[in-house]
């Protein structure tokens, strides 16, 4: 049987992401600014986001608005129209997100904030569907990684429903650096600790609860 085409909303790298997924022979379809599902099949959701190039001084200069709080928010839409869904089949959503999600660069700009906010609403809604079949993954690009290499881990990520997918520059000492931190809370958090559904994402999943 044919697999359905994956949706993959556009926030900057959705091209990037469906030549990536075209490379594997994967059918997929970009949706732009405008564009977004109403519906899905459960299966697979793509949020693809793109590399800054913001000059270090955008962060008093720039349209907070248009560069942060508007794609925060579609993203947010997107998540809870689609989410019921996905949590219900027990699919997956993939969050692709540039290096500066994870590493802290000198001159990070607006973008930056960007793709931080949306990892922390990606980690919000892992922890969400943690008691569910669906999962959530993080694929981080580099522009200097080929076509072929963010292909490959594109369908590791799709097989093995992986958390994290890292390209190669994220060496022992940069992911050390950046989880050690989220393992220390992680090991300070009881283990039969269920996170209230009071979150942003809660309101995707507190139908659920009420029936």
């Amino acid at each position: 049987m044919p697999h359905l085409p994956i949706p993959i909303i556009d926030f900057g790298a959705g091209q990037l992401v469906s030549d990536a997924l075209a490379v594997r022979g994967r059918a997929n379809m970009v949706m732009g600014d405008e564009e977004g599902p109403t519906s899905s099949d459960g299966a697979c959701l793509i949020l693809a986001f793109g590399h800054s190039s913001q000059a270090t001084s955008d962060v008093g200069n720039c349209d907070w608005t248009q560069n942060v709080h508007a794609p925060l928010d579609r993203c947010f839409s997107i998540i809870r129209r689609l989410g019921p869904s996905i949590r219900d089949n027990g699919g997956l959503i993939i969050a692709v997100l540039p290096g500066e999600a994870l590493l802290t660069r000198r001159g990070a700009g607006a973008k930056s904030v960007l793709y931080r906010s949306v990892l922390g609403l990606i980690e919000g809604l892992r922890a969400e569907l943690l008691p569910t079949q669906a999962r959530v993954s993080v694929v981080i690009t580099d522009p200097r990684e080929g076509l072929d290499g963010l292909a490959q881990r594109l369908a590791v990520t799709i097989a093995d429903r992986a958390m994290y997918s890292l390209p190669a520059c994220f060496d022992v000492a940069a992911i050390r650096a950046i989880f050690e931190q989220m393992s220390k809370a992680l090991a300070q958090t009881p283990s039969d600790a269920r996170l209230p559904p009071a979150g942003p994402m809660g309101e995707v999943y507190r139908e659920a609860i009420s029936g």
